[in-house]
């Protein structure tokens, strides 16, 4: 029998597999950061520090302004460092991305983003109660391995996105508004007692059905009687339940996109023949185009328009261009074009984010300092000089080195 965590990965891939990765198409230009600035006022300063960044410059500073590197400076200095960093180009956004890297490994981080939450482990969680292994959970309640648990989203496990008064809700992505007793399905909304569905509205009482709209007992897209519906299902599940294959979702042969093509790679990454060796498809044929590009980046003159320029990814070389609405959003916050594709750029915000998997640490508080003796603690906490005891679940694995601090030890430090 697989270990949780790695069942859990496992069926969260095959659910992921299931349809092609959005990230190439809705995700691609949303700005995701690990850590934002809460009620900050310099607009420009602290839009610059969430897009490139994804930390405030100021760690572990909270009601503060016009600092750097969690040092005050009067607002004419701050602003005369923000035009020597020019940060409206490549090389000084390039050059305070790894001043900033490098600042925040001698500042603690609190071990996950969890806040106003109750018996809840996971990231990213808040206004939550009793939710476990659960990551980007908001205002949901008993719910346990689950990203994207959402608005009013009770008793769900195994999920992928079930939010809007989701309710009764196992092994299944995509789901929402109103919706309850909904099994191994994607894709329903606003539905009720839905079984292996997919693509269904409206809907209630149905079983290996694809695309209804307000329908009710159906098995196969065939309409039946009430009584007519339980009897059928009955047996298949009966039938199901003997091969061991009720409650699980859909077979990885179901899916027409490779395992490399999809928002499984993202989280739980394979190598070609491990994907092939459980099952899944994958990918050989390169996606994109490449050496199409109209300018090459050390001869990009400042005159020339992006918008009708076709650039090439300075990581992967696939080419992609820069959309107009896109071009004003840089020129509004004073950024440069990037230099990377849109699916490099996804996969360095999903990096930065974490992975969706957590592991046992202890608080790297050490007394009066950080136990690595990077960071002096600037108060007493209340374990006094010893190491702090507190243990906890945080989605950054040990051999990453990072200092984490429980949240009584963070707390003390920036409260």
């Amino acid at each position: 029998m697989r270990d949780v965590p790695t069942a859990i990965g496992y069926r969260n891939a095959r659910i992921a597999l299931m349809f092609r990765s959005l990230r190439r198409r809705n995700y691609r230009m949303r700005v995701t950061t690990v850590m934002t600035p809460i009620n900050c006022i310099t607009a420009r300063g602290v839009t610059i520090v969430a897009t490139v960044f994804s930390f405030s410059i100021a760690k572990t500073v909270r009601i503060k302004k016009y600092h750097i590197f969690n040092r005050p400076y009067s607002k004419e200095e701050y602003e005369r460092f923000l035009a020597d960093a020019k940060l409206d180009t490549h090389e000084g956004v390039e050059a305070m991305r790894k001043k900033f890297e490098a600042f925040a490994e001698t500042q603690p981080k609190k071990y996950a983003e969890i806040y106003n939450s109750v018996g809840c482990n996971g990231d990213y969680i808040k206004n939550a109660k009793n939710c476990s292994y659960c990551f980007h959970c908001y205002e949901s309640e008993d719910s346990k391995y689950g990203v994207h648990v959402w608005r009013n989203a009770k008793d769900c496990m195994d999920v992928d996105t079930a939010g809007r008064n989701a309710e009764l809700v196992y092994n299944s992505m995509n789901s929402g508004i109103d919706i309850s007793h909904y099994i191994c399905s994607s894709l329903c909304w606003t539905c009720s007692f839905m079984e292996y569905s997919y693509y269904c509205f409206n809907s209630n009482h149905c079983f290996g059905s694809v695309g209804l709209r307000k329908k009710d007992y159906c098995i196969l897209n065939k309409q039946y009687s009430k009584e007519d519906f339980e009897k059928l299902r009955e047996t298949i599940v009966a039938d199901m339940k003997k091969r061991e294959e009720y409650g699980e979702f859909f077979l990885a042969s179901v899916s027409t996109f490779g395992y490399n093509e999809t928002a499984a790679q993202d989280q739980f990454p394979l190598k070609k023949e491990e994907a092939l060796k459980q099952g899944f498809k994958w990918e050989d044929t390169t996606r994109g185009t490449y050496g199409k590009e109209t300018v090459k980046w050390e001869d990009f003159p400042a005159e020339i328009d992006p918008t009708k320029t076709v650039f090439a990814c300075i990581d992967c070389s696939k080419n992609y261009r820069v959309i107009p609405s896109e071009f004003a959003f840089y020129k509004k916050l004073h950024i440069p074009v990037p230099r990377l594709c849109p699916d490099c750029r996804h996969a360095r915000r999903i990096g930065n984010r974490g992975p969706n998997h957590l592991w046992k640490r202890a608080c790297s508080c050490g007394g009066s300092s950080s136990k690595d003796g990077k960071y002096k603690n600037t108060v007493a906490h209340v374990h006094s000089d010893k190491p702090c005891p507190n243990e906890f679940s945080a989605n950054v694995p040990p051999e990453k080195n990072k200092m984490l601090y429980c949240e009584a030890c963070y707390n003390a430090e920036v409260v």
